[in-house]
Order: structure tokens, then sequence, then C-alpha cells
């Protein structure tokens, strides 16, 4: 190696720091180039920077230290300063890891700005390691104590999130304060939801209307609208480690019945454990798109009862393809029904939407949503669930339920959870929730998929009778319609 190689290494790092608090890497490298031009002024100075990334866990990846470490085992570099011993690893084994490169390198020392000359084959090195990383522990459980008491009192656990700004109680400890407008964008955009609009369209919507992102961005994506409406914070519910455990000392923006028919209907959990430890497949999501609006057993024949099929047909060689409704023998049908496919389609559409008009003119009524006593069964099941969860969870921390019962009683909680969900997602909402002129206005908008949820919750089935001998022209009069009961 020649001289020319040899280069001192400056190694920078802070964790997080919302505060300002701390000493910043441009800080740290400017007293690490002042000592370098001191101590070592003929060697190159080359700088290995990690930002906002912690070194209390081996699996966190650096890629600054990660630099560092390859240019050592290089043989690059003669000398190595940073600020402190635990700014290149706050681990036992990863120092003593560190130590045995810098040795086989050759590089015997680590000189510091707070603890001096740090000889890396030392016992002293390897003490202020073991103290280093138990101190690591320490502030780790304190942290998750401080976390758990916060959650048991229903308080925020810090940060800022839509629909909420940080505040103080009269007792000045701290809550969340509803911020108005941000409130407005999340209630509109739970109703979408349960109307039957994707995520895809209401991300467009929210950005349309010019709703702000907490943390800036060039616009809401379906990541971030599934992640807003599914934060139990929003129906002021506190939640910790993934589990509901009481109500939170701020407002809530949505109830909870909409916010639990929300989140079952953006469930996406494909899987559960069971009680087995196996991971069982749950099949209420993710299905297949469809081309047509009242396929998959919505429409039926009047006379066999099959479902129809659709499909695409010409009426005669000068026209083009058409969708077309059937009954075919591939569903087990009899052959003898047909009929248009956009105007039956269309017939349901106005049909649907007048239910909807009636049922919001006539029907805001406790009788009218006669979902209302089902959706509060549901709702009441699913928080028992939750809280059966917690409870477990805290038995089985505290060493009072052995693993083997945790993870059978875990496994029969996530099926149960589940196929609440799916019955919660299925339950349509409140008829006076549902915008009927809003649906009219952008039904031709909506994707098949987004439709198609709409005629789930509210349509039962589609009967098409046989045609009237003579008549050539479509006939709505064939068509019935049975609404959904629940």
């Amino acid at each position: 190696m020649t001289a020319s190689t040899h280069v001192a290494a400056l190694y920078v790092r802070i964790s997080r720091d919302r505060a300002g608090r701390s000493e910043s890497i441009a800080e740290q490298e400017r007293r690490g180039r002042a000592y370098a031009a001191d101590r070592w002024p003929d060697a190159p100075v080359e700088v290995y920077a990690d930002n906002a990334i912690t070194a209390a866990d081996e699996d966190t990846h650096r890629p600054g230290y990660e630099q560092l470490r390859t240019a050592i085992a290089a043989g690059r570099v003669a000398h190595l300063w940073t600020v402190e011993q635990t700014r290149l690893q706050r681990t036992e084994v990863g120092w003593f890891r560190l130590a045995a490169e810098l040795a086989a390198a050759g590089v015997d020392e680590v000189h510091t700005a707070r603890d001096g000359v740090v000889r890396v084959a030392d016992e002293v090195a390897g003490i202020k390691a073991v103290l280093a990383a138990a101190e690591v522990r320490r502030l780790t459980s304190r942290v998750r104590d401080k976390m758990d008491s916060l959650a048991a009192q229903g308080r925020p656990s810090g940060g800022r999130q839509f629909g909420y700004r940080p505040a103080r109680n009269d007792a000045g400890e701290a809550t969340l304060e509803v911020v108005p407008e941000e409130a407005e964008h999340i209630r509109w955009a739970a109703v979408a939801v349960l109307d039957g609009w994707s995520l895809t369209s209401i991300a467009d919507e929210l950005n349309a209307r010019g709703a702000p992102l907490v943390r800036g961005g060039k616009g809401w994506t379906t990541n971030q609208v599934r992640n807003t409406l599914t934060k139990g914070s929003v129906a002021g519910l506190r939640v910790h480690h993934g589990q509901v455990v009481g109500r939170a000392t701020w407002a809530p923006i949505l109830d909870e019945v909409t916010w639990r028919q929300v989140a079952a209907t953006l469930d996406t959990r494909a899987h559960v454990t069971n009680r087995n430890g196996d991971k069982a497949y749950i099949t209420h999501r993710k299905r297949a798109a469809r081309r047509y609006l009242l396929t998959g057993g919505v429409a039926v024949c009047g006379l066999c009862s099959a479902p129809l099929v659709g499909q695409q047909r010409r009426w005669n060689a000068t026209t083009p393809l058409q969708p077309y409704y059937s009954c075919h023998p591939s569903r087990g049908g009899c052959s003898r029904i047909g009929i248009k496919g956009v105007e039956l389609e269309h017939t349901v559409r106005d049909r649907l939407l007048d239910e909807l008009d009636r049922r919001a003119t006539f029907g805001a009524t406790v009788a009218e949503d006669t979902a209302g006593d089902v959706r509060a069964r549901l709702v009441d099941a699913i928080a028992e669930v939750d809280r059966r969860h917690v409870e477990l969870a805290r038995r089985w921390a505290s060493g009072a339920l052995p693993g083997a019962a945790w993870d059978a009683a875990r496994g029969d909680l996530d099926v149960e959870r589940a196929r609440l969900d799916r019955e919660l997602a299925e339950v349509p909402p409140p008829a006076g929730r549902v915008d009927a002129g809003e649906l009219r206005e952008g039904w031709d908008l909506m994707t098949v998929e987004e439709r198609r949820h709409v005629v789930g919750l509210y349509v039962a089935e589609v009967t098409v009778a046989p045609a009237v001998l003579g008549r050539q022209r479509y006939d709505a009069e064939r068509v019935s319609v049975q609404w959904r009961t629940v």
C-alpha cells in the first residue's frame, strides 16, 4: 500500500432528532476535519455519514457504516475518528466485530472527541461497549413502559396525523385536537368507501379537493387513504401494538360503527394464523375483477334460476359487439333467456338509485335501517375480540399464559376476527349516509368494481323473465329487483 492510499476516515452519525438538540452530522464533520488536519495533515480525509439512523439495532442497515467497513477491509483506512465510541456501535457484538476488523487492517486506535483515544484491543473499549449496550436495553425498556402507560391512559404517543393536531388538556397533558377542515375530508372519504368508491378514486378526489398531506408529498396515494381511514385514532380509540386498548382522550372524527365498517371493508389481510400456528387463507378479499355489473349470481334466469352469463354479441353483421346477458348451459342454464346488457344494467342502476332516494326521503329512521341491529352486534363482537386479544397478550407477557396456549388462543381470535370483519364489510351502510344524487352523477365515472360494490350492498337478486312474444324492443318490465335484507 502506498502512502497515497492511506486515508483518515471520519465516521459521523446521528439518530432521529426532531427537536434539533443533538450534534448534526455537519457539525461532527467540521470537528473531525479540524482534528485530522491537526493530527494527520498529510492524510486525505474521507467522510462516512449516516443521518437519522440508529446504531442500537444490528438489523438496521447503515450505508455509511458499511462503506467504512469495506474501506477498512480493503486496507485503505490508516486512521479513524468519530465523536464517541457509541457513534460507531452501540451493541456488544457489533463493537467486537468491528474491533476485530480494525485490528486485522492494522488500525489499532479510534480517535474520538469525547472518549479520547480508544485502543481497539483494550479491555476498556470492550467494557464501554457492554455498558453502552446495557444502556440501550434500559432505554428501550423505559420507552416501552412509557408507551404502555400512555396507551393505558388513552393519551397519544406523539407525532402529527391527518385530522388532528397536538394539543394540551386542562391538566396540561398531551392530547389531540380535531382539525375541522381535515376532519371533513376524513368523513367524506369514509362515506365514499361505504358507497363503493375505490381507493384510487378517493385519492384522486382528495387531490382534486386540495386536501393537504401531513408530511408533504406529491399527492394522496391509495396507501395513505387506507392508513388514514383505518387508524383507530380517528374513532377516538387508543391503539397499541396493533390492538384497540380503550377509549382515547381526544374527540372522534368518525363514530365507532362507521369506522369499524370502513376498516372491515378495507381489510386486505389474506391470511390469519390458526390455532396450530399455520397460515389460514381468507378468501373474502382479492376477488378477480369482472367485466359485467350483474354477473356472479346477481342476475338470474326467470325460468331455471341459473346465473346469467355476460358476453359480447352482434345483433347483425353490421352492428358492433355489445354486452349481452344470457342463460348459458356452462352455468347449468336452460338457454331460454337472453337480454341486452347495457339496457339491463341501466334498469338496475335507475331502480337502485330511485330506491336509495326513497330511503333517504322516507327512511332515515330506525325501522328503515334494517341492518342497524346487525351492524351494532358485529361491532360489539369485534370490540370483544379485540379486548380478549389484549387481555391474553398481557397474560402471556407476564408469564401467566404459556406460549403454546397463547399461540392457540391467538389463532382462534384471528380467525374469529376475520370472519366478523367479512360479515361487517357486507352489511349495507345506513341509508341516510348514502348520497343517491352523488352516486347518480358519478356513476359513469365509477369503475365496474365500484359499481358492483354498490349493487352488492343493496341488491339481493335481479330476475330476468322470458321475453313477451312479438316485442322487438328492450322490455324493462321483464326485470324484477329483489332488495337485500339483513
